[in-house]
């Protein structure tokens, strides 16, 4: 930063840091280097970004978490952008433009005030990873079980139930659902995954277990798929149904 309190780029730069310091707007000298890949502006007080940020046509990469933003620019979705991290701003909605990113593939908006999502959420072709924590979301719109995400984190919602359209997630692996309201075990991934603490659901394999039963000859016992370390939490009781035996006893 010189003198004036400008920001200092180099063009020899590909990435910026210009983190942790008192800027209440993206200053505009920084969208004259088309060249930018990566710009880290979290930990600021910017808010207000200038429309000329479309003019950076190189940035893959966008940490703007930790801000004072109570919207998401239009012009940031034409941005060629595959990991965006906006994070504890104070966001309500997002714009329905976030679809057009064809090739972003992380998406932290945790920790805002956003009530919904756009329908459009559901265009993100390449998302993998989708941070949604800690926001006023009460439902799940069906369009985000169109992604073909690994990872989703909707813990600290205000969300009572799940799609059933969540289990034909099948890329699914981690569902993080801490402090919603969830009044009873969510039969939409139940069958998908491994719950733990209630807090973290983690998708198993159907792999056949070792089973120690030296014993009994290979023919007689059916193997099954082992899950360890696994409990339940939920905030009502919720009632287990015992099958009966082949002898007719429960």
């Amino acid at each position: 930063m010189d003198s004036s309190g400008k920001p200092q780029l180099n063009a020899a730069n590909a990435k910026k840091d210009l983190s942790k310091n008192r800027f209440t707007e993206l200053p505009e000298e920084v969208t004259e280097f088309i060249f930018l890949e990566k710009l880290h502006l979290h930990h600021n007080t910017i808010r207000v970004i200038p429309e000329t940020v479309a003019l950076l046509q190189s940035l893959s990469y966008l940490d703007i978490s930790h801000n004072q933003l109570t919207e998401l620019p239009r012009e940031i979705c034409r941005l060629p952008l595959q990991t965006l991290l906006i994070a504890y701003n104070r966001l309500v909605l997002l714009p329905e433009e976030l679809g057009r990113m064809s090739i972003l593939s992380e998406l932290d908006v945790g920790c805002n005030e956003i009530t919904s999502l756009p329908s459009r959420i559901g265009d993100l072709p390449r998302i993998r990873s989708l941070d949604l924590r800690s926001n006023f979301l009460e439902q799940i719109p069906i369009e985000l079980t169109y992604l073909k995400l690994i990872k989703l984190d909707i813990s600290g919602n205000r969300i009572s139930f799940l799609p059933n359209e969540l289990r034909k997630m099948k890329t699914l692996v981690e569902l993080k659902l801490l402090d919603n309201p969830l009044t009873s075990p969510p039969a939409a991934v139940s069958r998908l995954f491994v719950f733990i603490d209630g807090n973290i659901c983690k998708r198993y394999s159907k792999k056949m277990g070792n089973q120690i039963m030296s014993n009994v000859p290979n023919g007689r016992y059916l193997p099954a798929a082992v899950i360890l370390n696994t409990s339940v939490k939920y905030s009502v009781p919720f009632v287990v149904r015992l099958s009966k035996t082949r002898d007719g006893s429960s």
